[in-house]
């Protein structure tokens, strides 16, 4: 006979992956052990019932922090700004006195991004 299927709510449809190296293996292989479930039941445990500490990692300058995922993402945007721009330089679309305008303008963002 077979085995009974589990509600929407008890089904494990998710599947999670992730790498180690060998040093951080071991202490996840230790702690695994030691707490005698199995990987899978240790992990759950750990997220569900927040057993570990995350911490965001801080891009630091001159006294100043500035999340990373922040600064990427600013970072990220300025240059898809500037390759709009030099496509459109290229194509003759922008006038020059536009160009040295938008320019400027990302100029003073680097400065202010660098903490100049």
């Amino acid at each position: 006979m077979a085995r009974p299927l589990k509600s929407s709510e008890g089904a494990l449809g998710h599947m999670l992956g992730f790498r180690l190296n060998n040093a951080e293996f071991d202490v996840w292989d230790k702690k695994v052990k030691s707490s005698g479930l199995n990987k899978a039941e240790y992990f759950r445990q750990a997220v569900i019932d927040n057993r570990s500490v995350i911490q965001q990692k801080v891009h630091v300058v001159q006294g100043h922090f500035i999340p990373t995922k922040i600064f990427s993402a600013a970072s990220n945007n300025l240059n898809q700004l500037a390759r709009a721009l030099n496509t459109a330089n290229k194509a003759g679309t922008v006038s020059n006195h536009f160009l040295e305008e938008i320019l400027s303008t990302l100029q003073s963002i680097e400065s202010t991004l660098r903490f100049k």
